[in-house]
C-alpha cells in the first residue's frame, strides 16, 4: 500500500484519539458507555477481544494509590452504574457470567448491552454493544491505572459471548463500532496505532546518533478508519511522503475451543502473522524444521496490550545469550538484574561505555515476515512466497537503569509461554514503538511502516568542565570543516548518481539496497495493496528524515 494523501480516501478526516503513556508499560484512551454517557479510561488491546469495565459494586477493582503520570494525581478507577443508563439492558432475565484471563491477572463479571462511543462526536444513539461488567479482579490488577480494557481482536478470543455462545466479526466491540460508523460516514474497517516513548524513561544511545527529537515523546495515538497523514508527513520529508510504504502480512487462522459450549472452533483470534525466521546477530532463533499448519519457523502476535517483547520460553536462554555474545569487552555481560532494582528478575546488560548508557555494541534483532499478496487468499497459499524483514535496534529493546554508581541496560523482553503450534513471539509495545502499524480488520491483514530509529536521551555519569567543552567544540569544528569539504567533492563527482536512492531500515544503506529499490520501483497499486516483485526476501526500507 502506497501512502498518497492526495488520492487515498482511507487517509482523509479520520478520527484520532490520544493514547496516554503509563511509564512505557501500557497506553490508555477514553470511551463512553451508556445514556447519559459514563466516561472510562481503557487499554486498546489487540491481544484480546472483549470490552469490559468495573461494576460500581466491585470492591476489588482498585488501583492501590498509584499516581497517574499523565495527570500527576492518585488514580481512582471509574466504575459503571447500570442504573444510571436508560439504554442498558440484558438479553436474558438470568445473570450471565463471564471470566477472562490475562498475563497480569484474571477477572470475573456479568454480561450486558449498552451504547458505546469513542467520543462525543460519535453519532451512535441507538446501536448497542455487548460488554463485560467486572464484579471481581485479581489483586495483581491493582497496579492498573486504566479502568478497563477494549479488545481489538477477533471472535476466537471472546469470552463475552451471546446467548447462543457465538460471536461474529460484526459482533465484537470493534466490529460493532465499524458497522455503526460505516452506516453513518462510510468508515473503512481499519485502525492504526502510533506509539511513542514516554519522556520519563532513561534512553540508551546507539551508533546512529539521530537527534532525540525523533522520539516524538508522549504523542501516541490510535486512529480509526485509516492512517493519519500528519504522522507520516512528520516522520518523512514532504517529497518522500508518497514513497512511505506499508508492508502487509496476512493474519493466520487457528483452531480453538468455544469455552461457552465446549465445541471446537476454527477462525481468527489473535493478530498473528507468520515469521519463518527470527535472528539476532548470526543466530537464527526459529528452526525452519518446526512446522504447524504447513508453516515453518515461528509465529508473531502483534499485541498492543503487552508491554515488552515476548520471547518463546524455550528460546529465552538462547535469546539472552545471543544478545550478549558479540558485544565487545565491556558490553555483553547479561545477567539477572540485582536485587536492589525495582526490575528484580529482569535481565540487565552492561553498557558499551563505562560513562554513559550506550547500546551500540549490541546486535540487531531481525524478523522475517511472510508478506501478503493481492493475488493470494487469506490462507496464504501461493506458488511463490515473498518476505520482508523488520528490525529492532538495540536502542529499541533496551532501556537505561541505575544501581549504585553503575549504569545498566535493561532488556525489554521476557519469556512468553503462549504457543500456537509453532514457537510464538509477542510483538508488544517495544516492537510497536518502532513501527506505525495498520490493522485491516475486514481484510485480516497487518501493515508496518518503519518509523525513524530512535536514539533517545544520552545520560552521562561524568560531568564535563569548561575546558572539556572548549576542547570538544574545537574538535567538532575541525571535523565539520573536513567533512564539508569531502561531501562537496563527492557531490560533484557523483552528480550523475540517482538522487532517489533509498536506504535500508536503520538509516545506513544495507546490502539489500539494490534489491529493495527494484521492489519499490516495480510495485504497482492494486486495491491499496502491494504487488510484490519476484524477490524472495527484501529489507523493508524507507527514506528517513528527522522531525
Amino acid at each position: 500500500m502506497f501512502i498518497n494523501s492526495s488520492t487515498d480516501n482511507v487517509l482523509i478526516d479520520q478520527p484520532a484519539y490520544p493514547l496516554y503513556n503509563v511509564n512505557n508499560y501500557y497506553y490508555y484512551s477514553s470511551i463512553k458507555i451508556g445514556t447519559p454517557s459514563q466516561n472510562f479510561h481503557v487499554i486498546f488491546d489487540t491481544g484480546s477481544t472483549d470490552l469490559w469495565v468495573p461494576k460500581d459494586t466491585c470492591s476489588s477493582c482498585a488501583c492501590d494509590n498509584i499516581i497517574d503520570p499523565n495527570t500527576g494525581e492518585i488514580c481512582k478507577r471509574k466504575k459503571f452504574d447500570e442504573s444510571r443508563s436508560s439504554t442498558f439492558y440484558s438479553k436474558t432475565k438470568e445473570t450471565r457470567i463471564f471470566k477472562d484471563f490475562y498475563g497480569s491477572g484474571n477477572i470475573t463479571g456479568v454480561i450486558g448491552n449498552d451504547i458505546v462511543k469513542l467520543s462525543d462526536s460519535d453519532s451512535n444513539e441507538k446501536s448497542t454493544s455487548r460488554f463485560g461488567i467486572v464484579t471481581a479482579e485479581d489483586s495483581k490488577l491493582k497496579s492498573l491505572i486504566a479502568d478497563g480494557l477494549f479488545g481489538l481482536g477477533f471472535p476466537l478470543l471472546a469470552r463475552v459471548l451471546g446467548v447462543d455462545c457465538k460471536m461474529t466479526d460484526e459482533e465484537t466491540p470493534l466490529g460493532k463500532y465499524f458497522q455503526v460508523q460505516k452506516s453513518i460516514n462510510n468508515m473503512k474497517s481499519i485502525f492504526s496505532v502510533y506509539m511513542t516513548w514516554s519522556d520519563q524513561q532513561i534512553r540508551a544511545i546507539d551508533k546512529k546518533n539521530v537527534n532525540q527529537e525523533n522520539d516524538d515523546l508522549d504523542n501516541s495515538q490510535i486512529i480509526f478508519g485509516g492512517v493519519l497523514p500528519s504522522i507520516i508527513k512528520k516522520k518523512f520529508k514532504n517529497d518522500r511522503v508518497n514513497n512511505a510504504t506499508f508492508y502487509y502480512a496476512d493474519v493466520l487462522k487457528f483452531e480453538g475451543i468455544n469455552e461457552c459450549n465446549g465445541n471446537p472452533y476454527t477462525g481468527y483470534g489473535y493478530w498473528a502473522i507468520h515469521q519463518p525466521q527470527v535472528s539476532i546477530g548470526k543466530h537464527n532463533l526459529c528452526s525452519i524444521e518446526t512446522t504447524f499448519n504447513n508453516l515453518a519457523g515461528c509465529i508473531g502476535i502483534v499485541d498492543t496490550g503487552t508491554s515488552l517483547l515476548g520471547v518463546p520460553s524455550k528460546l529465552w536462554e538462547n535469546f539472552v545469550a545471543a544478545v550478549g555474545e558479540n558485544s565487545g569487552s565491556i558490553g555483553g555481560n547479561c545477567e539477572v538484574c540485582g536485587s536492589d532494582l525495582s526490575t528484580r528478575g529482569s535481565v540487565c546488560c552492561d553498557s558499551c561505555k563505562t560513562d554513559k548508557l550506550d547500546a551500540s555494541c549490541y546486535p540487531t534483532l531481525m524478523f522475517d515476515i511472510e508478506a501478503s499478496s493481492p493475488s493470494t487468499s487469506n490462507n496464504g497459499n501461493s506458488n511463490k512466497k515473498s518476505y520482508f524483514t523488520l528490525e529492532l535496534d538495540p536502542v529499541d529493546y533496551f532501556e537505561g537503569v541505575r544501581t549504585n554508581n553503575n549504569v545498566k541496560l535493561l532488556l525489554l523482553a521476557e519469556p512468553a509461554n503462549l504457543v500456537l503450534g509453532n514457537p510464538t513471539w509477542i510483538l508488544g509495545d517495544v516492537f510497536l514503538r518502532r513501527y506505525y502499524t495498520a490493522f485491516r480488520y475486514g481484510e485480516k491483514k497487518i501493515g508496518f511502516l518503519t518509523l525513524n530509529p530512535r536514539t533517545g536521551i544520552l545520560d552521562s555519569t561524568n560531568e564535563l568542565g569548561i575546558i572539556d567543552y572548549i576542547f570538544y567544540a574545537s574538535i567538532g569544528l575541525i571535523f565539520g570543516l573536513l567533512l564539508s569539504t569531502i561531501m562537496t567533492i563527492l557531490y560533484v563527482s557523483c552528480s550523475k548518481c540517482n538522487k532517489n536512492q533509498r536506504r535500508g531500515v536503520g538509516l545506513f544503506p544495507s546490502s539489500n539496497a539494490r534489491m529493495n529499490n527494484n521492489l519499490l520501483n516495480s510495485s504497482t497499486v492494486q486495491n491499496n495493496e502491494i504487488n510484490f516483485a519476484d524477490e524472495d526476501r527484501v529489507l523493508a526500507g524507507l527514506e528517513y528524515a528527522p522531525i
